[in-house]
């Protein structure tokens, strides 16, 4: 169920972001992942919004329903094209950044929440525990 995703999460470890960056030519966004300072996660009804809060930008915000394709904007322009879906217990997003496809898959590890973002055969791993 979605609604066990709501809340405040701070972001406790990264695993595998240098080489995810690396693979995916983005290596200017491995600094932007240690300066997250937190992220928030609504659900009202069937529209998901997600708020990242990263210290010393603009909290960056995207509203979406589940089950259906959106666009946005990402870093430096790029267009995102994406859905998220609940798959059991997990919730699924997938789509592309420019000509790069993706896959995000957030679960729960005891109480934490954990998201594995694949794309180029690279997985980083992000730990995130509720505030």
């Amino acid at each position: 169920m979605a609604a066990a995703f709501v809340g405040v999460w701070k972001l406790d470890r990264v695993d595998g972001a240098e080489e995810y960056f690396h693979a995916t030519g983005q290596t200017e966004a491995l600094q932007e992942i240690e300066k997250i300072a937190s992220i928030e996660i609504l659900l009202d009804g069937t529209d998901l919004t997600t708020i990242t809060n990263i210290d010393g930008r603009d909290p960056r915000r995207e509203t979406h329903t589940l089950g259906e394709t959106y666009e946005s904007q990402g870093p430096g322009g790029v267009k995102i094209k994406a859905k998220s879906y609940m798959d059991g217990d997990k919730l699924v997003s997938e789509g592309s950044a420019g000509e790069m496809e993706w896959i995000a898959v957030r679960y729960f590890r005891g109480s934490a929440m954990v998201t594995e973002l694949t794309s180029k055969g690279k997985t980083m791993t992000f730990t995130l525990v509720k505030v």
